[in-house]
């Protein structure tokens, strides 16, 4: 317990004063987002935040396993993957804040951080089927490791529109997965997840709206990038292959807004990886609600989607994931109906 306490106080600690110091570094030197077409504020804005992420949560992180030796030790080939993907994807974000990269580059960026992680032996070989049995993947292990790590890492990126809020969603899932590790007594889960709840509570000191600082890509990828990894540690360390379906829907959020704006752009002829105004968020935003309303919207579902991650983990049952269903499938409708106003204004316009 008194690990946990550290790696939570230092990490929140750490996180409160990297922000501080690169946001007034961003200040000084010009490392702002601009306003345009497709953003919501108004101000230039510091966007180098994710630097602050990166630090808060590594420093704390590599000190809590070098306390608790039994972990580095165990898992070393593991961290050392977990590591090295981490810095290129870092790397990768830092890059595209200052220099715009191009999607194609940035892709193959993080196509080779998932590989790292691959070939550092941190792939996914049992897929959950609830209510069936857990499937051995064997050689389709690694095209599917692949394509869950970059799903999550561009869901994070993606969902990083709005002040505060893929740092309150990242909260929010750690937490989830925080009882999942405690549960299943995987403690490198918890430490992780204990180390990305720090690092963000700090950083939404700065970022909660009207935010004075963006996390940017380094930040909105490396957290995503975090939660991919984890996705993959988890049901390795606690050899049970519904921990693979835990963290799928303690983030399902940032992943339903990943498929429809993929949906959305392809419906509307665009590529599905050209950023528009048009998600989620934006359209609340449109029927008037305010930015801290709209975040707070999405910190409930994310709550409630992260309570029946828990429910199930503890019970799991017929009941739980019927409720899962009924609550995915209201989900569904509205995001529907969101799709056809969206396709109607659109069809209006060019009319």
């Amino acid at each position: 317990m008194n690990q946990y306490i550290f790696i939570l106080t230092f990490s929140f600690s750490l996180g409160l004063l990297f922000t501080f110091l690169v946001k007034n570094f961003s200040l000084k030197y010009h490392f702002l987002d601009y306003p345009n077409h497709r953003k919501i504020h108004l101000n230039p804005t510091p966007t180098l935040g994710g630097i602050a992420i990166f630090l808060s949560f590594n420093l704390v992180f590599w000190i809590a396993l070098v306390w608790e030796r039994t972990i580095l030790l165990s898992d070393l080939r593991y961290l050392a993957g977990f590591t090295l993907g981490g810095v290129i994807i870092f790397a990768t974000g830092i890059y595209d804040d200052l220099k715009n990269l191009r999607p194609r580059w940035k892709l193959l960026l993080q196509s080779l951080a998932v590989l790292v992680l691959i070939l550092f032996g941190l792939r996914i070989n049992l897929l959950y089927i609830p209510f069936f049995k857990a499937v051995s993947l064997g050689f389709f292990s690694y095209p599917v490791t692949f394509a869950w790590c970059l799903l999550i890492i561009n869901a994070f990126n993606l969902i990083d529109g709005l002040d505060g809020l893929a740092a309150g969603l990242s909260v929010i899932a750690s937490l989830a997965l925080l009882g999942v590790g405690i549960f299943l007594e995987v403690k490198l889960i918890s430490f992780i997840s204990l180390g990305v709840i720090g690092a963000c509570l700090g950083f939404l000191r700065y970022n909660y709206p009207p935010a004075r600082i963006f996390m940017g890509d380094s930040g909105s990828q490396y957290l995503g990038y975090i939660f991919a990894a984890e996705g993959v540690i988890c049901p390795i360390k606690s050899y049970t292959a519904l921990a693979l379906f835990i963290p799928l829907l303690a983030l399902g959020l940032p992943i339903f807004e990943t498929f429809f704006s993929f949906f959305r752009r392809t419906l509307n002829n665009k590529r599905f990886y050209h950023a528009d105004k048009r998600h989620l968020f934006h359209f609340l935003l449109e029927k008037g609600l305010t930015q801290k309303l709209t975040i707070w919207i999405f910190y409930i579902i994310s709550i409630i989607l992260s309570l029946i991650t828990w429910a199930i983990l503890v019970r799991e049952n017929k009941l739980v994931f019927s409720f899962l269903l009924s609550f995915l499938g209201i989900l569904i409708l509205v995001l529907a109906f969101y799709l056809f106003r969206i396709g109607m204004t659109d069809q209006a316009k060019k009319e």
